[in-house]
């Protein structure tokens, strides 16, 4: 979509005021950090490019604007058009908007940064398209070891400082599980995001201190911590915040 804008502007020079009219076009679109979690490793979803600038380079998904769209609502489309599935999307969040006028050398682009949480995104891979999708580890981007397209490195390593910032003092490590979940499980997507241990005990106790962070179920999963004995099972509760927040240790080398 492109949208022409008419920018009406007055200015203030020297006490004689000035007025002037000019004309611009440019994209506006949605560029959209996914995350999820595999085994013990937080990835981001990402694209790679077959064609025009920056060929071969990975990037975040990313998709204009429609007119009838809200962004919120594109972001959703766009996921699924690589999915060809409708996927849950528990937690969405706008990032920042990014706008420097050379971000893209095609044209003018400005794009609204999108923080997602999928649960499970790679039972969605491989939807068949020819462009190649893959959920790449976020230890790979902080180390610098995936050559990106246009600005998309810094709007991913954003997206991954706001998560791991969030994972402190929010709920949003809950928001990796599409239904219940064990303390073990959850420790998990901290220790993931962190790419550092969390002393089971502790965590166990600063989890459970907070009132109304989780509620218990009433029920068990068998075998899912080492010593094989069934392990509690508790949902999202109504608190959204950890008071005071957890505090990380520095990430594994």
């Amino acid at each position: 979509m492109i949208i022409i804008v008419s920018l009406n502007y007055i200015c203030n020079v020297e006490n004689n005021i000035e007025t002037a009219d000019s004309s611009t076009s440019f994209s506006l679109n949605v560029s959209i950090v996914a995350f999820t979690i595999t085994g013990n490793t937080l990835e981001i979803l990402l694209t790679q490019r077959n064609q025009g600038p920056f060929r071969d380079a990975w990037e975040l998904p990313s998709s204009s604007i429609h007119h009838e769209e809200n962004p919120d609502a594109t972001v959703l489309r766009k996921l699924e058009d690589l999915t060809r599935k409708s996927i849950p999307i528990t937690h969405l969040e706008q990032l920042a908007t990014y706008g420097a006028p050379e971000r893209d050398p095609r044209m003018r682009t400005i794009s609204i940064g999108y923080l997602a949480v999928v649960p499970n995104l790679r039972k969605f891979e491989k939807s068949g398209l020819e462009i190649n999708t893959e959920a790449i580890a976020i230890r790979e981007i902080k180390q610098g070891n995936i050559k990106f397209a246009f600005d998309h490195e810094t709007i991913a390593n954003n997206a991954i400082q706001r998560i791991q910032s969030k994972l402190e003092y929010t709920n949003i490590a809950t928001r990796f599980f599409e239904d219940s979940f064990t303390l073990s499980q959850l420790r998990n997507v901290y220790e993931a995001a962190w790419d550092t241990s969390v002393t089971p005990g502790n965590f166990q106790r600063k989890i459970l201190q907070q009132e109304g962070f989780l509620e218990p179920l009433g029920k068990k999963l068998s075998g899912d911590n080492k010593s094989g004995r069934p392990a509690h099972l508790f949902i999202p509760g109504p608190e959204e915040n950890l008071s005071p927040p957890l505090k990380r240790n520095k990430p594994s080398k």
